[in-house]
């Protein structure tokens, strides 16, 4: 089949925000103040090809390809895309005398930047228990049947224990996800715990 090659390329920038890609061949970067490129993978990828047309507007049909990344490479982030974490929220929730809860709180605001729609895939996750009297249970979102992965959902739980939500949106469109959760455990014992990373 037909396979197009896609040749990356990592430029040197002044961003706070950066994608790290360790090369592995030395390259001559000059220090003269202006950008430069240097490869940093050639992957092959096998496209699928289609025409398209909207003759009110052009009579032309026009070349479209859709391309999968299995490549371990990723394509570096879009700074269309605004990601804004909020710091989380945790308080102390006060109940049984046996027990301790806290609630936590995490706010994720995603902007479209773009001119144009599209849906972006987030991922957050959150504690997973492995002791019976220690209890972590998701308040928001509210999610039928966490334990079964379907991936038809707009919002599932997956087996690494990480929310995620498919989120459309429209161009300058932004949209809040929030994620809620409590932990549960005997009063008297101190608990620490670590998220893994989504």
């Amino acid at each position: 089949g037909t396979q197009i090659r896609l040749m990356e390329t990592l430029r040197s920038s002044l961003n706070v925000q950066s994608t790290q890609f360790e090369v592995p061949r030395l390259f001559t970067i000059p220090s003269d103040g202006e950008q430069h490129k240097v490869t940093i993978a050639i992957i092959d990828l096998s496209p699928t090809f289609s025409y398209e047309s909207v003759p009110r507007r052009a009579p032309y049909a026009y070349l479209k390809a859709n391309v999968t990344n299995t490549s371990a490479c990723p394509l570096g982030a879009d700074h269309g895309i605004k990601i804004n974490y909020k710091p989380m929220f945790k308080k102390r929730d006060t109940g049984q005398s046996k027990t301790v809860s806290f609630l936590h709180r995490q706010v994720i605001e995603v902007k479209n930047n773009h001119q144009k729609a599209l849906r972006v895939l987030v991922m957050e996750s959150y504690p997973l228990s492995v002791e019976d009297k220690i209890k972590v249970s998701l308040i928001e979102p509210q999610v039928k049947h966490p334990e079964k992965y379907d991936r038809q959902k707009p919002i599932r739980v997956n087996k690494a224990n990480n929310v995620e939500w498919d989120i459309d949106l429209e161009a300058g469109e932004s949209k809040e996800l929030v994620l809620r959760y409590s932990i549960e455990h005997p009063a008297g014992e101190i608990l620490d715990y670590t998220v893994a990373e989504a």
